[in-house]
């Protein structure tokens, strides 16, 4: 597909950054894909720490970003952009064309509206939580994976006996007599339009890459900025000093002309409204400093207040571990820092309370390779 090419719709295709490229796309790669590997890939930064924690390399699937891969589905407004990046296709394997268009713009309308209400009258702030919550599952119900779907069915033990020889039966649970039959579905009606999660998702990645290579590393150099953590819509990196001052001087010009595709307005009566504008970057949080250990596990601070994150651990039960000293031991000590979860569990035919031991606070980074310094990092490429 040629950079001017007029295709719109999905190509699976081997795509590579060239060694060329490497540096530049060296703290984020366009490539992303979702694997299964163990951690010995990662690195010898990283397989000093599992050393040092008594501990094996684990083995996982991750969604990581790499230099090369092979027949990868992608999306022409993506794979558009890396080509004109200077990423190379280097086979071809199939398309899928669309037909282009915003079919949901009214819908994506709808719940900014309402949560610009919310944001105007707090009597509107239920219905604005309700307009996101709406706006979120319309589109994540598209991922659903319906092969995954099973029927459940209460049986006697005549019943149960005879289903348990059905080539479709999966598993049962047996309650004074009664069984409760889990089977696999006979046929499967594929209704579900995947292609909008596959699009939506997609195009969040295109639009992390536009702001991260066109906007952050296009308008400011190199040695006045740090990408520290990125989500799937979000982006936190420290800067030198104030953002529109590190502008390059011979950008100036474009950069006020182009902005405005990036960030809300300046005027205050148009600043609320592009708040909830789809696409465009607002500030979160401004902070002194930041401990970003994993992907959602990270601290900030400023003067007033702290902002935490830690991923499968209970932050109300936790507390005594999500502080900035429990962060940095874990980066500059390799500690590995435990957290307790409770709650409620259905086992063995009764409700039952828990407390489990779960990490909290990691050193081991395993989505990329880790430089010497412990900060740092690199895509994997020992693929």
């Amino acid at each position: 597909m040629s950079n001017t090419s007029p295709f719109f719709g999905f190509l699976e295709v081997d795509i590579e950054v060239p060694e060329d490229k490497w540096e530049y796309f060296g703290e984020l790669s366009p490539i992303f894909v979702n694997k299964e590997y163990d951690e010995s890939i990662c690195g010898e930064y990283t397989n000093k720490v599992i050393k040092s924690l008594d501990r094996k390399p684990s083995k996982s699937k991750k969604l990581v970003t790499i230099l090369k891969a092979e027949k990868i589905l992608i999306k022409s407004t993506r794979l558009r952009w890396m080509l004109e990046h200077g990423c190379i296709v280097t086979k071809l394997h199939g398309v899928i064309e669309a037909k282009g268009g915003r079919v949901f713009k009214d819908f994506m309308n709808w719940v900014s509206d309402e949560r610009r209400k919310g944001d105007v009258d707090q009597k509107y702030a239920i219905i604005s939580e309700g307009a996101k919550l709406v706006g979120n599952s319309a589109f994540g119900v598209t991922g659903m994976d319906k092969n995954k779907h099973r029927k459940v069915k209460m049986c006697d033990e005549i019943q149960f006996n005879r289903a348990k020889n059905d080539y479709f039966y999966y598993d049962a649970e047996e309650y004074d007599g009664t069984y409760e039959v889990v089977k696999k579905s006979k046929k499967v009606k594929q209704n579900i339009p995947i292609q909008i999660a596959c699009s939506v998702y997609d195009d969040s990645k295109l639009r992390m890459l536009q702001f991260n290579y066109d906007c952050i590393d296009y308008f400011i150099p190199r040695e006045d900025y740090q990408r520290l953590e990125m989500d799937t819509d979000s982006s936190y990196m420290a800067l030198a000093a104030d953002f529109e001052s590190l502008i390059k001087p011979h950008l100036r010009k474009e950069f006020e002309e182009n902005k405005y595709k990036f960030f809300p307005r300046d005027d205050e009566k148009f600043k609320a409204f592009d708040k909830r504008t789809p696409g465009l970057f607002k500030v979160e949080f401004e902070g002194d400093g930041m401990i970003a250990l994993n992907s959602k596990t990270y601290f900030v601070w400023n003067e007033h207040e702290n902002k935490m994150s830690a991923k499968g651990v209970q932050k109300g039960r936790n507390s005594d571990i999500l502080v900035k000293e429990k962060y940095l031991a874990c980066l500059m000590n390799n500690e590995l820092i435990i957290g307790e979860n409770k709650g409620f569990r259905f086992i063995d035919k009764s409700m039952k309370t828990y407390e489990l031991n779960k990490t909290g606070l990691s050193p081991v980074y395993p989505k990329g390779v880790v430089m010497d310094d412990g900060i740092h990092i690199r895509p994997i490429t020992d693929f």
